[in-house]
């Protein structure tokens, strides 16, 4: 019939080359930015007096839409896959495709090192180098901005590209 690890194999290769070739979805059609804007929808609402107790909402939350998104997305590949295995394969390609960010990050990290060994301008760097990292990067020196790239791109691999794969066969070619 068909080889699970074939088709799995296949998505991720695929997924892989379109997002190297066109980079990011538009931003109305990208699910990380809807998930996004659901996040800001609900973040005022989940506030609290107490600190326990908005911990406690934030995590119900934040656990409840990572299994709703699974949910969603299990389905969605189920019924294509009861239509046309076809289908399943290319919706499972094209949702891949939304959790990683190959050409993104590629793009921002070489900005940072543009900055450091093209234009010599630490300052740049730094200013750059905060669009991809979460930590304060205005006093960091030439080493230290090099290494934070470094961190980031390794970061990206695992949230991005193999912890989204590592779920995508079990979703539906199973």
């Amino acid at each position: 019939m068909f080889d699970p690890l074939l088709i799995s194999t296949i998505v991720l290769f695929t997924a892989i080359v379109i997002d190297l070739i066109i980079g990011e979805y538009p931003t109305r059609l990208h699910p990380t930015v809807w998930i996004g804007k659901i996040i800001g929808f609900f973040k005022p609402r989940l506030k609290d007096s107490s600190s326990k107790r908005e911990y406690i909402k934030g995590t119900i939350f934040a656990l409840m839409l990572v299994v709703i998104s699974f949910i969603i997305t299990h389905y969605i590949l189920v019924l294509a896959s009861l239509l046309d295995m076809l289908i399943a394969t290319a919706l499972a390609v094209l949702i891949l495709k939304s959790t990683f960010a190959i050409r993104s990050m590629e793009e921002h990290a070489k900005a940072v090192i543009d900055a450091i060994f093209i234009e010599n301008d630490i300052i740049t760097a730094r200013q750059r180098l905060a669009r991809i990292v979460g930590r304060d990067t205005s006093n960091l020196d030439y080493e230290h901005i090099l290494s934070a790239v470094v961190e980031s791109i390794g970061e990206s691999i695992v949230d991005g590209i193999n912890s989204p794969y590592s779920t995508m066969p079990f979703m539906v070619f199973h």
